[in-house]
């Protein structure tokens, strides 16, 4: 049998690690919500501050690259329909260890808006949120851009950004004919997800979301 030269057995390793990479990266993206959720909590709980933002970003770079090579496709073409409407609520948490203050973030869909800006201007952050609706690295990126934009209220520095999924259920057709709405007047409310993006992160607990 004739042995392998150096050169051929890189190449062997190279391929390997790369078919491990990306073996790990589908079944890591493709993870369920709720394990997602139980890693972050766990990092939260047992890291430190600069351990937390360091294991974060390699995670986000996981999420990058999965993205890039088209490894976090998630195809609804022949899916059922989703029968609710929906809307992110974003706020920043601020604090200096001692004081906390919670602040909605400026995000053209939290605040009131004209027949005019929500049809011929708004249409784009819409679009914007469906795309980052199941991709968790574009909500991180998007957190950190608003936190950058952000970075202080009253003097107090952000440590957090939240995102809260709000949404309401769409009645069946003949419900929503015999009732005269489509909707169901009750509003539902999730914790999405919390990113930490202060530089030292305090333990931030109890603390109340801002009224729009």
């Amino acid at each position: 049998m004739k042995a392998l030269r150096p050169s051929d057995q890189t190449w062997k390793r190279l391929i390997s690690v790369f078919i491990c990479l990306n073996l790990f990266t589908i079944l890591y993206v493709n993870l369920p919500e709720r394990v997602h959720k139980t890693v972050d909590q766990a990092i939260t709980a047992r890291l430190f501050p600069q351990e937390q933002r360091l294991v974060r970003t390699q995670i986000y770079h996981l999420y990058q690259y999965a993205h890039l090579v088209g490894l976090d496709n998630r195809w609804q073409m022949f899916g059922r329909q989703s029968r609710f409407n929906w809307h992110y609520r974003i706020y920043g948490l601020y604090s200096d260890g001692r004081t906390t203050a919670a602040r909605l973030l400026p995000d053209p869909r939290q605040f009131p808006r004209n027949l005019f800006q929500r049809i011929l201007i708004d249409f784009k952050e819409g679009k914007f949120h469906l795309n980052i609706y199941a991709d968790k690295a574009g909500r991180m990126a998007y957190a950190y851009y608003l936190a950058r934009c952000n970075p202080s209220h009253e003097g107090l520095p952000i440590q957090s950004v939240v995102y809260e999924l709000h949404h309401q259920w769409i009645r069946e057709p003949k419900v929503a004919q015999s009732l005269g709405s489509h909707l169901d007047p009750a509003l539902n409310k999730q914790t999405l997800d919390v990113f930490f993006v202060g530089a030292n992160q305090p333990r931030i607990n109890g603390v109340s979301p801002p009224k729009p």
